[in-house]
Order: C-alpha cells, then structure tokens, then sequence
C-alpha cells in the first residue's frame, strides 16, 4: 500500500513506532465533516478534523493490482441524538456525495503529523442508522464506492456473446467475421 507514499511517508513506514491514523472527509451540499480516527484533533489543509478516537472505524480499504470497484463502510458508534452529528445523518443528503479518507502519520518531537493521500475517494449511499435505546446511543454507518472499474465495458456491443444474450439463436455475428472488410476513411486506398 506504499507505492504513492512520498518519502517522508515511507521513512514514517519504517520506523519502530509510529501512530497511524486517518482523516476522513464526509462532502455534503450543507457542509463538510472532518473526522480522525487519531487521538487528538488534526489540523490540515486549513481544515480541523475532529478527534472521535475508536468511535469512528471503516472497513473495506483494499488495495489490488488491477483496476477494481472498491466499497468502504465508515461507521460512528455511541453517537448521541441529542448532539450535531445525529441530526446532519437525519437531514443531510448522502447520496452521490463524496468521502474521501486520507493516511495520517503521528511523528514524534513536535512535527506536524504527515498526511498522505487521500487512500480512498468514492460517492456515499444513503447512511444507517442502529440505535441502543439502553444506552441512549446510536451507531451511524455509510457506505462509499469509487468508480475505478476500468475493465468494465460499457453499453452494447456488437459480438456475437451478447447478441445471444438479446436474441438466442441468432448466428448473424459468426459470420459477420468472414465479411469485415478495412475501410479507410478520408483517405485514398
């Protein structure tokens, strides 16, 4: 997962100790959401991202060689409905709107954490919401896709599988094959 790390990053990698986190961005028309999983408030970006700690965790970061459709669940536990967040989950509009998640190194000596990424950019779905009537707390979770499915083709095609898939039967595409013919356009042969 290093591989578009800068250099700063990969020294962070290598050392024996480090605290790692994340800054997540939650894009609504109304407004933004800045979020981190780390232990104290992150400034970045002129931005101040919330420290909520283990209370925000995500899942389904994973990175491949091939270009590939990736989904990410963000969740915030013990959130209170009395408070803000509760109700930007109740009245904001989420879906099509972006989340992006970016790499967080805590260094030591006083640095500024290093920042790298963002590791995850995608369009959210509509949010969950669990509630714990016990204990008078809820969980907030929603879900992002990135779109980086390159391999996928588009539309309909003229070949023979998906002409099968339209019309059964139809054997016009085998042999459609044997007249291809190059036409050169505004060019003379």
């Amino acid at each position: 997962m290093d591989r578009d790390f800068s250099a700063d990053a990969l020294v962070e990698l290598e050392k024996r100790w480090n605290r790692p986190g994340h800054l997540i961005e939650i894009r609504l028309d109304a407004a933004t959401v800045y979020l981190t999983d780390y232990f104290r408030n992150v400034e970045y970006g002129g931005n101040v991202y919330l420290a909520v700690g283990y209370f925000l965790g995500f899942d389904g970061i994973e990175e491949t060689a091939r270009p590939q459709v990736n989904r990410v669940t963000v969740t915030l536990s013990g959130c209170d409905p009395a408070k803000a967040n509760y109700a930007t989950a109740l009245t904001q509009d989420f879906l099509g709107r972006q989340l992006v998640i970016y790499k967080l190194f805590g260094r030591t000596g006083g640095l500024a954490p290093l920042v790298e990424g963002p590791i995850f950019q995608g369009e959210m779905d509509e949010p969950f919401i669990s509630e714990d009537p016990e204990a008078g707390t809820s969980t907030i979770s929603v879900t992002a896709t990135n779109f980086s499915d390159f391999q996928q083709r588009r539309g309909r095609h003229t070949n023979h599988e998906e002409e099968q898939a339209h019309f059964p039967g139809d054997k016009s595409y085998l042999l459609a094959t044997n007249r291809q013919k190059q036409v050169l356009w505004g060019r003379t042969a």
